[in-house]
């Protein structure tokens, strides 16, 4: 009886055109078509704009994500990006009498997007960091983050050579501690995808250093 209840309601969504669970949870996989975004806007608002005033408060914006994340908490930190994204795309709205904020509708896609890119950026930090310690290590050093670059370079066939891992590892190495922790990472992965990008294409050298100089000063994660 609950199969035939659940085939029902599939079918009713495929019918009305709104997207199911599993495709607001696989939207983020590939890029969606101009005319589907109204959609999936509509899906999200839909859900869990729950006192109907055409935006989403910070709570329903924060379950939104929850939800997006397979009904797991999300890092508080994470949170704190995607709400840096909104006010970059200029969808944010603060609340100044509750301190709280809005999300405007037209970002709601967009910003679900980037939510799932900072994902899966940083399940890819995690494994590769993971894979390049050394055993009881927390932390790593030059030999194993040119290790590291070595892998990211393998699709693109350009080696890392000393002066590139030395020049990654200083620009990374925020807490200047002579050692590239789980954060770090991060930031000297982007640099080396930079840098690997500028040769591919061979951009000119003052693109390159603004481009660098952009990431480091602000730490801006590659998605």
């Amino acid at each position: 009886m609950q199969a035939r209840v659940n085939a029902n309601k599939k079918k009713k969504n495929a019918n009305s055109g709104q997207p199911t669970r599993g495709q607001i949870l696989r939207d983020g996989e590939g890029k969606i078509r101009e005319e589907q975004r109204k959609k999936y806007m509509e899906a999200y608002m839909n859900k869990f704009d729950c006192n109907a005033d055409g935006r989403l408060q910070e709570h329903e914006f924060r379950q939104l994500l929850v939800f997006v994340n397979g009904d797991r908490p999300v890092d508080e930190e994470l949170v704190k990006r995607i709400e840096d994204e909104a006010k970059h795309l200029e969808v944010y709205d603060e609340d100044k009498e509750t301190g709280s904020y809005f999300i405007r509708p037209g970002g709601i896609v967009t910003l679900v997007h980037k939510f799932k890119a900072y994902m899966l950026h940083n399940h890819e930090i995690e494994t590769l960091f993971n894979a390049f310690i050394a055993p009881g290590a927390k932390t790593l050093g030059r030999e194993q983050l040119k290790k590291l670059m070595l892998e990211l370079a393998k699709e693109t066939g350009v080696a890392p050579s000393r002066d590139d891992v030395e020049f990654v590892f200083e620009a990374s190495d925020k807490d200047a501690n002579g050692a590239i922790d789980r954060d770090e990472v991060s930031m000297a992965m982007c640099i080396w995808k930079e840098i690997m990008e500028h040769r591919k294409h061979d951009s000119s050298l003052p693109t390159l250093l603004r481009n660098l100089r952009m990431r480091i000063t602000m730490f801006l994660p590659c998605i």
